[in-house]
């Protein structure tokens, strides 16, 4: 019975502790979710809320469009009205554009609180896409016609109170210009003169960037569309303008003839079927050419010296492009393919060939040995040629380099200016130039030294040895075989794999060279010496070392600067000593004048212009260059910043717009001013970044901007940085990175330092 009791209370009390147990488990259970609730409430408020902010942002956001759009009665400029509206964060304006077309658009019919009337014009000025709901609901108020990517072209309402369309006379004005300009054009135009030309006749005074886009991204993909225009009339304007082919008007033109496009799709050659109409190929262009050529040639029987002057002469005739380019025609194009120039007889070929040391092809080579007996050089240049018949005999002179005068007066100048210094830098070439009137360029001289004066080091015997090392040692010559057996008898001597020396130590030790510590003095031969060597140190410095004290406040913790100028000799150094297509001879650019004044590094509005033109420490006056002049450099320089709309670069503009309205509109060195925009191009690709911190822009956006200022600027003298720029832009390398507006804002800086303005 007690046993009976007993189990019965442990039951009990096991009961209880099971119960209370259970309790406490509830309790916590109750606390935990109570817990998870008030988290998953707070997490909740937090996206109510996150979602208010946005959607009172996007509210005024679309306040501000509306606005803006309320009288619009033909399609605006997207771009700068997305640039007008920058809120508290400072977008650039492709964010506003991404809501516009993400956020906005497609909902644009649940934007009830506007009328339909303001949203039907908002999404035809900015060129809205139309969703499925939205057209329903506008088809209800009017008459609207869409185009294939579903944006309003026109639109008439029920009371026919509103009434849209395209502004077509505008186009048709634009279309007729350009179709009346390439009428009989045969090869490609300048499009940016073409276009140039046009804004001057428009009222509205528009940037001839605004018809660039209007052309590639309206006329040329609807060109098919425009059947009210003789066909070959469009596939003369497209191929003349190197406009894209749609797919559409590409099925045309194949109707009408043989085309051929690039990866580009741009018309790269049109036969028509009847034959009357023939584009591409470069034909009627390299006809004249070779004209041109036969007939300056006819009557040479030594190779030229500056074969450049020929094509400048060229190139300065109306409706002709840059002389290079036609450089580069003939020695990659012409030269190769001479024996298929049959118009003109073997003997002036091969004279030409003689004269402009065209490389002879080995079609071209057999054809000459069956009129006469050819030798060529090791370049397979022709050296020498006797016809059968006798009448014609061309031989080059045999000259020895060690007794030309000009060489020897280009060697005793780099003896002079490297004997106490060893610098590998360009401007010893520059200054060489200027004594010499400026006839070839700097890097003619560098060839020289690099194809001419280093492979024969070994002659110069009327030199000391340790002159003629010191020498090697500051413009980086190669050194051949012969040469480095006189180096080791006199010292002890170290080369790099490129064969140019990296150390020396002459056997009475008086010479020591090293690139880590050469001892090297700056060179003092001249005033301009001490400038631009001064100019490169301070432009060194400048791209390696951000905390400068003048602008540690705007620049710290960004990226460190890289130093690139000493890249750019380089490339110069391996363009001279590589490429064997354009003789030495060939010069790129006539180069004006050096500095012949120290500078003074002061902030840009501290600068004394007044002491001063530039055409007095330069030694030139505009009419003397048909270069880049001071003021359009600023203004291109002034279009850069304000592109890149940041409150950073406010002052700067500022400066330069002070600097531009107190300086002389004078023409700048190019020698000065082409090696800044490099320094300052290759400066601003190696800060690419995934992403920073730091108030930045995207990269690709900042390259269009360079691309379009150089453009701008409308200077030959630019082409080559144009190249670079637009391959640079091709190579997607600047895609999803961005750049600190400190770099732009120093690499801007540096270029006015760099040319003294």
């Amino acid at each position: 019975m007690v046993s009976r009791k007993r189990r019965a209370a442990q039951i009990e009390s096991s009961r209880k502790g099971v119960a209370s147990i259970r309790a406490r488990c509830d309790m916590e259970a109750s606390c935990s979710s109570s817990q998870e609730n008030e988290a998953s409430r707070a997490s909740t408020l937090e996206k109510i809320s996150l979602k208010m902010s946005e959607d009172a942002d996007l509210k005024i956001f679309m306040d501000f469009l509306v606005e803006k759009t309320k009288d619009a009665f033909q399609p605006m400029i997207a771009v700068q009205v997305f640039r007008e509206y920058l809120n508290e964060k400072s977008h650039l304006h492709d964010y506003h554009y991404k809501r516009f077309c993400c956020d906005l658009a497609p909902n644009m019919n649940e934007w009830n609180n506007y009328s339909i009337e303001a949203r039907i014009r908002l999404m035809y000025a900015l060129g809205g896409k139309v969703e499925s709901d939205f057209l329903e609901r506008i088809e209800t108020h009017g008459t609207v016609e869409l185009n294939k990517k579903r944006k309003i072209t026109k639109y008439t309402s029920n009371d026919g109170i509103l009434s849209l369309q395209d502004n077509r006379v505008h186009f048709t004005r634009f279309m007729d210009f350009l179709i009346q300009k390439t009428k009989y054009a045969v090869e490609p135009m300048n499009f940016n003169q073409v276009l140039e030309e046009f804004c001057r006749l428009e009222p509205d005074c528009r940037h001839y960037g605004v018809y660039y886009v209007r052309f590639h991204h309206k006329l040329a993909p609807n060109m098919d569309a425009l059947n009210n225009y003789n066909i070959y009339d469009r596939i003369r304007l497209m191929f003349v303008l190197n406009g894209k082919v749609s797919g559409d008007f590409f099925k045309t033109i194949k109707t009408h003839g043989t085309v051929e496009l690039d990866r580009k799709k741009k018309i790269t050659k049109y036969v028509s079927n009847d034959g009357k109409l023939k584009l591409g190929g470069n034909i009627i262009s390299d006809t004249r050419l070779m004209d041109f050529l036969i007939q300056k040639t006819r009557h040479s029987v030594e190779p030229m010296q500056a074969t450049n002057l020929i094509f400048k002469e060229f190139s300065e005739r109306p409706s002709r492009i840059l002389d290079k380019m036609y450089q580069l025609r003939f020695y990659q194009k012409l030269a190769p393919n001479m024996n298929e120039w049959n118009r003109y007889s073997i003997e002036q070929r091969i004279r030409l060939m003689f004269v402009l040391k065209g490389k002879v092809a080995d079609d071209f080579l057999k054809t000459i040995e069956t009129h006469g007996t050819v030798e060529l050089d090791e370049k397979r240049r022709i050296r020498k040629y006797t016809s059968n018949d006798g009448k014609l005999s061309l031989k080059k002179p045999l000259t020895d380099d060690t007794s030309c005068p000009t060489n020897i007066r280009f060697m005793d100048f780099l003896i002079q200016n490297t004997k106490d210094g060893a610098e590998s830098i360009r401007l010893i070439y520059n200054e060489f130039a200027l004594l010499e009137g400026n006839v070839l360029s700097a890097s003619t001289y560098s060839s020289r030294f690099c194809k001419k004066l280093a492979p024969k080091m070994s002659q110069w015997s009327n030199y000391r040895i340790e002159d003629r090392i010191r020498m090697m040692f500051a413009l980086k010559g190669k050194v051949e075989s012969d040469f480095l057996a006189q180096m080791i008898q006199s010292g002890a001597v170290q080369l790099d794999e490129n064969y140019r020396i990296v150390r020396y130590t002459s056997n009475n030790g008086k010479v020591e060279l090293s690139e880590k510590r050469s001892g090297v003095k700056r060179r003092s031969s001249t005033k301009s010496s001490k400038t631009l060597g001064k100019r490169r140190q301070v432009i060194e410095k400048e791209l390696s070392d951000l905390d400068e004290p003048e602008f540690v406040g705007i620049m710290h913790g960004y990226p460190k600067q890289e130093p690139v100028y000493e890249e750019i000799i380089n490339q110069d150094m391996r363009y001279n000593n590589e490429d064997p297509h354009i003789p030495p001879e060939i010069e790129q650019f006539p180069i004006q004048a050096v500095h012949l004044e120290e500078p003074k590094f002061d902030p840009i509005s501290s600068m004394n212009i007044g002491r001063g033109t530039l055409a007095q420490r330069f030694g030139t006056t505009s009419s003397e260059s048909d270069g880049i002049s001071v003021h359009n450099f600023l203004i291109s320089l002034e279009l850069i910043l304000t592109s890149l709309e940041s409150d950073t670069l406010i002052d700067l503009m500022r400066e330069i717009k002070e600097l531009r309205n107190r300086t002389n509109d004078e023409i700048l060195p190019p020698d000065l001013v082409i090696p800044a925009l490099q320094t300052c191009f290759m400066g601003i690709t190696r800060k690419f970044r995934p992403e920073v911190s730091a108030p930045s822009k995207s990269a690709g956006e900042c390259l269009r901007i360079l691309k379009y200022s150089l453009l701008w600027l409308q200077s030959p003298l630019l082409y080559d940085l144009q190249k670079r720029v637009q391959e640079e832009i091709e190579n997607c390398g600047a895609d999803g990175k961005v750049i600190p507006i400190a770099d732009i804002q120093q690499g801007i800086r540096n270029i006015l330092f760099a040319v003294s303005i």
